[in-house]
C-alpha cells in the first residue's frame, strides 16, 4: 500500500501554504506602508504616499514570485516626484542570484518613476554583475548599497533576507533606519560612502556584497 500523500491533498495543502504566504506578505507590507507614510514628514524631507503595487507571477498567473509596492515622495510642490519601493522577492529555480535561494526584501529608490516588473529598466533583479540594467553599471557603497548616479537620475537599492524581519522592531531598524538616512540626500546631491556607512550602522542584517571587476558575490559574514 502506497504511503504517498494523494495528489488532491498535496494540492490542497500547497494552496493553503500559498494563501498563508500571501497573507503574511501583505501584513508585512501594510506595516511598512504605515511607517513609510509618516517617515517623510517626521524627517522633514516631504510626504511619502502609496501609489501602486505590481506583482510578478508564473506564466499561468498562479504562483506569485514577487511583490513591489511603490510610494511617491513629494519634497515640496515644485520638486519633481521621487519614488521609494519595497520589493519582496521569492525568486524561482530559473533565476539564481548572489544571495542564493533565500527570499529577499529590497528597498528601492528612483528619481524618475515607479518600480515594477513590466519594463526591464523599472525592475530590480539582483544579479551576479553590477550591470543591473543594460548599459547601467551600478557601484557598491559600503558593500551594501547598489547605486547608480547619472547627470539627472539616481537609483539605489539595499537588500535584506526576508527572514530577518520578525518584528516591528526589526522593520524599524533594518528597513526604516537606513531609508531615513538615505532620503536626507536631496536630488542632485552626491550620495557618498560616508552617508551609506552611517545609514547601515545599526542595520546588521542588510546583506553585504563584494564586487570584483564588475562581478558580484555575497560577502562572508552575512
Amino acid at each position: 500500500m502506497s504511503s504517498e500523500t494523494p495528489l488532491g491533498k498535496q494540492i490542497f495543502w500547497a494552496t493553503r501554504l500559498l494563501a498563508d504566504v500571501t497573507a503574511q506578505t501583505t501584513s508585512l507590507l501594510d506595516s511598512i506602508q504605515d511607517r513609510l507614510e509618516s517617515l517623510g514628514e517626521r524627517l522633514g524631507v516631504g510626504y511619502l504616499q502609496f501609489v501602486e503595487d505590481d506583482v510578478c507571477t508564473d506564466p499561468g498567473n498562479w504562483i506569485p514570485f514577487g511583490w513591489v509596492s511603490n510610494f511617491e515622495l513629494a519634497r515640496d510642490r515644485q520638486s519633481p516626484r521621487e519614488y521609494v519601493a519595497i520589493q519582496v522577492d521569492f525568486g524561482n529555480e530559473h533565476d539564481a542570484h548572489p544571495a542564493g535561494t533565500q527570499a529577499l526584501l529590497s528597498v528601492l529608490y528612483a528619481s524618475d518613476g515607479p518600480w515594477g516588473y513590466r519594463e526591464p529598466e523599472a525592475r530590480f533583479d539582483l544579479r551576479d554583475t553590477l550591470e543591473l540594467w543594460e548599459g547601467h553599471w551600478f557601484e557598491l557603497l559600503d558593500s551594501r548599497l547598489f547605486l547608480w548616479q547619472g547627470d539627472s537620475d539616481t537609483y539605489w537599492a539595499y537588500v535584506l533576507p526576508l527572514t530577518s524581519l520578525n518584528s516591528l522592531e526589526d522593520v524599524d531598524r533594518q528597513v526604516m533606519g537606513p531609508l531615513g538616512t538615505l532620503l536626507t540626500v536631496a536630488p542632485g546631491e552626491a550620495l557618498v560612502p560616508a552617508i551609506a556607512a552611517r545609514a547601515f550602522r545599526a542595520a546588521d542584517r542588510v546583506l553585504r556584497f563584494e564586487a570584483d571587476d564588475g562581478a558580484v558575490r555575497l560577502a562572508g559574514g552575512n
